[in-house]
């Protein structure tokens, strides 16, 4: 009984506050809640921009940088890094990679893996429906 008693003292009284945010000692911090991550975030939403060929994701819990490729890979292909820079990196050497690859690809999505832009003939619909003069710019 003594021993049970000694291990459910370590966890505090119920009810009780503890002093600390972890652990016995420390002083209380406040924590505020709010965006986690803004410049990561903003820098997820840039380079979601400046690739059209990909989506670029930042996830706050695992603070880090994700991306999916639009383009028709033969596996499954999600790239992660810690930081922008290094999955930039890593979209360049998977571009590389599939671009050398002895995989058959057509001229519209080669156009499309390098300039990010489908071609005008390649998109479903382009010759019957064309942008309104606002969004061809």
């Amino acid at each position: 009984m003594t021993q049970t008693k000694r291990r459910w003292s370590l966890f505090g009284r119920r009810g009780a506050r503890r002093p600390g945010r972890h652990s016995v000692g420390q002083t209380y911090v406040r924590v505020e809640a709010g965006n986690p991550d803004p410049p990561d975030r903003a820098a997820a939403v840039l380079l979601d921009r400046l690739e059209p060929a990909w989506t670029i994701m930042y996830g706050p819990w695992s603070r880090r940088f994700y991306a999916l490729p639009l383009f028709q890979t033969p596996d499954p292909l999600i790239l992660e890094a810690i930081t922008a820079q290094d999955l930039t990196a890593q979209i360049r050497q998977a571009e590389r990679e599939f671009l050398t690859a002895g995989s058959p690809r057509t001229p519209a999505e080669r156009d499309f893996l390098i300039t990010g832009r489908p071609q005008a003939s390649a998109v479903r619909g382009s010759a019957t429906h064309p942008l309104p003069e606002r969004l061809a710019a």
